[in-house]
């Protein structure tokens, strides 16, 4: 009970700060006004996505001390995630990415983004939409800190969207999968949380353009 009342409360902050930014021509422009980004790192078109660096297998190997940043600072460290954090900040979930709390954070990469059908993309992106972007970026989020060790078989887990999402695994401690995506590496410890790098968007159990 306590953990629904508590997701209830993430959901309605969210909810609060999404509707703030919607209906206004200035919506990119106050997106891009969120500490750490400028207005040209708003997401203009699909084609504009970049890729991953070569053989990208072990997210932030180069950056010393990680648990010293939060889930955003982080992120920030490797340029393979510019477009998660480029739709967080239109999304305003930076501002939950950055507190003090707990997440898990399933973090597409730029080439993950790129797989997406470009018309789905597009209405992501779309001022419009915030509302549905803020929903899909949430199912990629679970609240407090998920080690490797905390999964240690196929489960279904709840996420900050209140939806379940399937995690499958190797071996005890070795994620393989979730929500239909590959887990790359092993998961990097933030100030804040944990970042599992995914080769795909997380799937969600229906689209969120769908009534």
């Amino acid at each position: 009970m306590k953990r629904k009342k508590y997701l209830f409360a993430i959901a309605t902050v969210l909810s609060l700060m999404l509707a703030s930014c919607g209906g206004t021509s200035d919506t990119k422009k106050d997106m891009a006004a969120n500490e750490g980004f400028q207005e040209a790192d708003v997401i203009g078109d699909f084609a504009d996505l970049p890729p991953n660096e070569d053989n990208y297998v072990n997210p932030f190997s180069d950056v010393d001390n990680p648990e010293n940043y939060n889930i955003l600072a982080l992120a920030a460290k490797d340029a393979n995630f510019s477009t998660f954090r480029r739709l967080a900040a239109m999304g305003n979930l930076d501002l939950i990415l950055k507190s003090d709390k707990n997440y898990t954070v399933f973090m597409p990469t730029n080439e993950a983004f790129k797989k997406m059908p470009e018309e789905k993309f597009e209405k992501l992106i779309d001022p419009a939409n915030r509302a549905q972007l803020g929903l899909f970026l949430q199912r990629h989020i679970l609240v407090g800190k998920h080690t490797p060790m905390d999964f240690n078989e196929t489960q279904a887990i709840e996420t900050v969207a209140e939806e379940e999402i399937t995690v499958s695994t190797n071996n005890p401690g070795d994620i393989s999968m979730v929500g239909g995506a590959h887990v790359i590496g092993s998961g990097t410890e933030a100030s804040n949380g944990i970042i599992y790098a995914v080769d795909a968007i997380v799937e969600p159990t229906k689209d969120v353009f769908t009534n």
